[in-house]
């Protein structure tokens, strides 16, 4: 039976089209491929008319012609992306961390960013590969980054990477109290190492606030210098803090654990 609090599903026919019904129905309104995610907070957000891309937006996984950045479809599923050997691994590892089976079936890259997830399962690691987004109807390209900082709600057409981002070291971890439960922390590092040397560290943290965010102090406080985990573990656990509001655990125990995920990101 459907939701008494779901007044319409709207089927577009075009990206036009959506994005005209998009207009006409404002923040009531909500875009919707898998639903994995708006079909838990029917009853809690404040929209009631969804407008169906399923059959619009790519599946697609794709190099441009020199190779130096490869384009993912918004409507590709965690198990696409996941059994796609031409899909960056960091994206197969992210993808893996979606809880079940039937989720990742459904659940899209592109829902994903759009929900703004607090831990995000793709969104770390988008952040710390300062992933891009091809908007409808927009030419410039735009972080992931920002898009969820400023809670934009234009249509997403394509995930953009740069092989170089690409190309640096790359981990990520995620915290779940089983293993068919959703990730409570999610942590992404890319970094370059010479020697013992770290530079050019990106570090994104999920599960301790309302978004997952890069910490800028953190990849401050470590850059270009010889790491153990002891350095990292107290840098991490001084400057980010939890503000979550998901009973899972205490604020200490979250920041912990996120530290400790970090460390273990760098091999520490």
């Amino acid at each position: 039976a459907r939701n008494d609090a779901l007044d319409d599903v709207k089927y577009a026919k075009s990206f036009e089209e959506a994005v005209s019904l998009k207009k006409q129905y404002g923040s009531t309104g909500k875009y919707i491929v898998g639903g994995t995610e708006l079909n838990v907070r029917i009853n809690k957000d404040d929209y009631n008319v969804l407008i169906d891309i399923s059959n619009l937006i790519s599946h697609e996984i794709n190099w441009n012609n020199d190779k130096t950045e490869i384009f993912v479809g918004a409507g590709a599923t965690f198990q696409e992306i996941y059994k796609n050997e031409d899909a960056p691994y960091q994206l197969r590892m992210a993808a893996e961390y979606m809880s079940t089976h039937n989720i990742r079936n459904m659940a899209t890259i592109g829902g994903n960013i759009g929900t703004g997830s607090t831990v995000g399962d793709f969104i770390p690691t988008l952040l710390v590969l300062q992933a891009k987004l091809k908007l409808f109807d927009c030419e410039e390209l735009i972080t992931v980054e920002r898009y969820i900082e400023e809670k934009i709600e234009c249509l997403i057409q394509y995930v953009v990477i740069s092989k170089e981002n690409l190309d640096k070291i790359y981990n990520s971890k995620s915290y779940r109290r089983v293993s068919s439960d959703f990730s409570i922390i999610g942590v992404a590092v890319t970094y370059k190492k010479v020697h013992n040397t770290y530079t050019d560290i990106k570090i994104a943290v999920g599960g301790m606030g309302a978004k997952v965010k890069r910490v800028r102090e953190v990849e401050k406080e470590l850059e270009g210098k010889e790491l153990t985990r002891e350095i990292i573990m107290k840098i991490m656990q001084e400057k980010v803090k939890s503000r979550s509001s998901i009973l899972r655990g205490s604020a200490e125990f979250r920041e912990y654990t996120a530290a400790e995920m970090a460390a273990q990101c760098f091999g520490l």
